[in-house]
């Protein structure tokens, strides 16, 4: 069973749910340039794009409009063939991923936990909750402590709309 490891602000008050399908948050330690292994086996940790970066992803991916824009090529070509009834080869285009979609190469990336709200400012602002390190709770303190004991470095937490 996966233990609590952020706190999800309630609907009400600040936040209200804008009804997009939820939102999940991962702690990320980017690899740095100089990181040096003791061998090479030709893989690594990648994220794929998200459905919606609430976060700054620049450090991550680049630009969302960069990151996004064959995404949505490749969505909006498999949508046109499934409409012409072929079925299989929309499916296919769906799960093609080219290299230049996937993240940065990451040393860690730990989900940290999702909710089935989006999280909307009820302002009217239209901002949507990002976790910030007051959000975690004591056992994701400690995962967030272990990964920078571990690697040296800060991880960044990164939110996402599920839409």
């Amino acid at each position: 069973m996966i233990k609590e490891l952020i706190k999800f602000p309630q609907v009400g008050g600040a936040w209200q749910d804008s009804g997009e399908g939820g939102m999940y948050i991962y702690a990320v330690t980017l690899r740095p340039a100089d990181h040096q292994d003791n061998c090479t086996v030709e893989n690594g940790i990648v994220l794929t794009p998200p459905d919606y970066p609430v976060s700054d992803i620049r450090p991550f991916w680049g630009s969302p409009e960069d990151t996004f824009r064959e995404h949505r090529i490749r969505d909006e070509a498999a949508r046109l063939m499934e409409q012409q009834g072929r079925i299989s080869a929309g499916i296919t285009v769906r799960g093609l991923l080219s290299r230049d979609s996937l993240s940065a190469e990451m040393l860690a990336a730990v989900f940290m936990g999702s909710t089935r709200t989006s999280l909307m400012a009820a302002d009217g602002s239209e901002a949507y909750w990002q976790a910030g390190w007051g959000d975690l709770t004591p056992k994701g303190g400690q995962v967030v402590h272990h990964l920078r004991d571990a690697f040296g470095i800060t991880p960044a937490l990164l939110t996402f709309l599920d839409t």
